[in-house]
């Protein structure tokens, strides 16, 4: 039981590491199918059905940043679950 919770927390740290793709991925979509002009620098405005999504697509389109602390996290907790299974299979066996 132990064993399963400490890799349950290994893929949900994984998962929360690539978080920002999905953000940038959003934002991306979301401002194609509805016209918006998106750019890191500048805030465009973006209304939807009366609502100004812009400051929430910069956000968004923004998180790619990100990316240059959760990936080194990220590969850190993948090796950590590769050496924890290499260490059970050989220990093991």
């Amino acid at each position: 039981m132990r064993r399963a919770a400490v890799y349950l927390v290994l893929k949900g740290g994984i998962l929360i590491c690539f978080l920002p793709i999905g953000f940038v991925g959003w934002a991306s979509y979301f401002a194609e199918r509805h016209g918006c002009t998106l750019n890191d620098d500048i805030v465009f405005p973006c209304v939807v059905e009366g609502i100004d999504y812009g400051q929430r697509l910069h956000w968004a389109y923004d998180a790619s940043w990100l990316l240059f602390f959760t990936m080194p996290v990220a590969v850190l907790l993948l090796a950590l679950a590769i050496a924890l299974s290499l260490y059970e299979a050989l220990g093991s066996g």
